[in-house]
């Protein structure tokens, strides 16, 4: 017997076929049942079962049922089938009929039991199974019979009624992913300090990262590709030259990594990639280039930061100042608080009214994310980066700081309660009652560089 006789896709899992040298009775309310072992989960598609008929004129119908301690059959059933007379041997041995469950559910290991029944028949003995008469012919099942279309079950020693399964195990689970050794930035930042950059960065998996830094631009260029003696396409090169490279500050594969870079002399541009270990063997992974400029000192506003205000949906902050140059502003760093998680901090930039309050368009603005500063009494500087604006001399700006926190979290701008800086005080917008008011004796802290004009 070939497996087509299963199916083209499935094999043949449980049998009970040696020997055929019995049969059984059955029709009206008489019916029969086998019992066999599924050892491994698997999808049940098709049986097969040798049997013939005295007289065919009905349906016979297929069932697959749960077995309880015993091995007896029990509870509903789990499918069911029918399979027309059309076809059914007339005459003894019979035989080999299959019959499909189209729902091909998908069993767990267990003892499982074939329903045989004729339930529109009128007579209980017009239909016959083969089996296996012998003591031992499937020890791993049993035979039953009812008389009572299926309501109670009584054992038939030495007979397994012969029968075929077919259907197929389902896939082995997938593997995990393999540790490949590749990485990936997924976060970067930098924080502006007195001399230069902290720069930070995030990676999709712990490793061990390297910054190459050059002062010479990266050139690009490109070079064809060819196919079969034939140029195709030009793929992108790049030239990083002239580059130096330092470890991250931490010891060993990790998330985060950082590294200090002081005596940035001032106006110049720095370009940097990254690459990198895992496990200490050298990872194919290479990270983009970056370009960062340390611009020079134009606006600083510092004090001795005894003084802190309050912002969320109820408080907006302006620090009003008067630049001494013309410039382009590329980095701000503040210094904030919170009070519980308020989450983002957008400073933005505008032209300072006739009126004295704030007016016009947004000139530029950045978010960061604050969540993870210090909570008050204590304060971490916050850098954010500014492209598209130019500030002129002899002009008021302000500098505004909003959050959307409800109250009573929120960030809180570290500044001092007296006038210190030329050209600069503070103005509060309360946004609970839309009133502006002025604070001529207070600033706050924060310091521009950029590009002069």
């Amino acid at each position: 017997m070939g497996v087509v006789e299963g199916g083209s896709k499935t094999h043949l899992l449980v049998a009970s076929q040696a020997q055929d040298n019995g049969q059984v009775q059955y029709g009206k309310k008489k019916w029969y049942a086998q019992t066999f072992v599924l050892p491994a989960e698997a999808h049940l598609w098709r049986f097969r079962a040798k049997q013939w008929a005295v007289f065919n004129i009905d349906f016979c119908h297929y069932a697959l049922r749960n077995t309880d301690g015993s091995g007896k059959p029990t509870g509903t059933d789990i499918v069911h089938t029918t399979l027309s007379p059309t076809g059914m041997a007339q005459g003894s041995p019979g035989k080999w009929r299959r019959f499909d469950f189209s729902e091909m559910p998908l069993f767990p290991p267990g003892t499982y039991a074939i329903i045989y029944s004729v339930p529109d028949h009128p007579n209980q003995a017009d239909y016959r199974l083969r089996t296996q008469s012998v003591p031992s012919g499937y020890p791993a099942g049993k035979c039953w019979v009812s008389t009572d279309s299926g309501s109670t079950w009584t054992q038939v020693a030495d007979t397994s009624i012969l029968f075929e399964v077919w259907g197929w195990e389902p896939p082995p689970s997938a593997p995990p992913p393999p540790d490949l050794d590749n990485w990936a930035v997924t976060e970067f930042s930098k924080i502006l300090l007195d001399d230069g950059f902290l720069i930070q960065c995030t990676t999709s998996r712990p490793c061990h990262l390297y910054l190459r830094y050059s002062l010479v631009k990266p050139q690009k260029h490109t070079d064809p590709v060819f196919r079969r003696g034939l140029a195709m396409h030009q793929d992108p090169r790049f030239c990083f030259v002239s580059w130096r490279e330092n470890e991250q500050e931490t010891v060993g594969d990790t998330l985060t990594h950082g590294w200090y870079k002081r005596n940035w002399a001032e106006c110049e541009t720095r370009w940097f990639y990254f690459v990198g270990t895992r496990a200490g063997q050298q990872s194919p992974s290479v990270s983009p280039i970056f370009e960062l400029h340390f611009g020079h000192l134009l606006y600083e506003c510092d004090g001795p930061e005894l003084y802190h205000d309050p912002v969320n949906a109820n408080f907006t902050q302006y620090a009003v100042f008067k630049p001494t140059t013309d410039y382009a502003p590329e980095h701000l760093r503040a210094t904030f608080g919170r009070y519980g998680e308020p989450g983002e901090v957008t400073l933005s930039f505008f032209h300072l009214g006739a009126s004295g309050w704030p007016a016009g368009p947004v000139l530029d603005s950045c978010t960061r994310t604050i969540t993870g500063i210090p909570e008050i009494p204590y304060f971490g500087h916050f850098t954010f980066q500014f492209h598209k604006m130019k500030l002129f001399k002899h002009r008021w700006y302000c500098l505004r700081a909003e959050c959307t926190a409800i109250p009573p979290v929120s960030a809180q701008w570290k500044g001092w309660p007296i006038d210190i800086c030329p050209n600069s005080y503070v103005i509060a917008h309360f946004l609970y009652d839309n009133t502006w008011h002025q604070g001529p004796e207070k600033q706050f802290y924060f310091l521009i560089r950029g590009k002069p004009l």
